[in-house]
This record gives structure tokens, sequence and C-alpha cells, in this order.
């Protein structure tokens, strides 16, 4: 939020009245976020850390199955050309990161789409 505010900040020319009020409103708003972390208890603190870690690690894992997922496609359309376009949809809804893991390397050591397609989960 606060990129925001500078960034409308810079574009905008504000008439000195409004932007002291504005400037108010914003100094208040800052210091009940301070006031309100200042305050936090022993727990209160390590659930906010915890919770954040837990965003960090799952924000890593989430790329990393972008990125393989990605990885297998690439594979596909470089080996395959538009054949390749068969399957992507499969492979797209697919979250199971040892999976796409073993969908990269089959991707790579399959001579054939049909026998990539074998690796591929029914249903």
């Amino acid at each position: 939020m606060v990129y925001l505010v500078r960034c409308l900040d810079l574009m905008m020319a504000v008439p000195k009245p409004r932007q002291e009020e504005f400037d108010s409103i914003w100094l208040q708003h800052e210091e009940k976020r301070r006031m309100a972390t200042a305050f936090m208890s022993n727990l209160e603190r390590k659930w906010l850390k915890e919770g954040k870690k837990e965003g960090v690690k799952e924000g890593r894992e989430d790329g990393e199955r972008n990125a393989t997922r990605n990885a297998v496609l690439e594979v596909l359309d470089a080996k395959f050309d538009r054949a390749a376009d068969t399957v992507a949809d499969s492979i797209k809804g697919l979250d199971d990161l040892v999976l796409l893991r073993t969908l990269h390397r089959g991707a790579v050591t399959s001579p054939t789409l049909d026998d990539f397609c074998k690796l591929l989960p029914s249903g």
C-alpha cells in the first residue's frame, strides 16, 4: 500500500489544504499500525513470524511447481512440436511436484509422445 501511495503522490498535484489533510490521515494510519504491532504479545509475534515463514515456503513451492510444469511443457514442445499441445492441459492441471519432476525426466527421455503419455496419471 505504501508504494501505491508514493506513486499517487508523485503523479498527482493536490491543493495544499488537501495535501495537509491527507498527510494527517496517513500519519494517523501509520501510527495506529505501529501501535498495533508494538502491543503484540510474544505469542502473537511468534505466530506472525511463523505465518510469514509459511507464506514464503508456500510461495517457493508454488514457484518450483510452476517452473517444473513449464520445463515439462518446453521439453515436450521442443521434442514433439505441436503434438505436445494435446497433453498440455493435462500437465497444467497437475500440482504434485514429485510427479512433475518425474514427468520432466520422462519428457527428456521418452522417445515418442505416446511413451510420455503413459507416464501421465489416468483420469
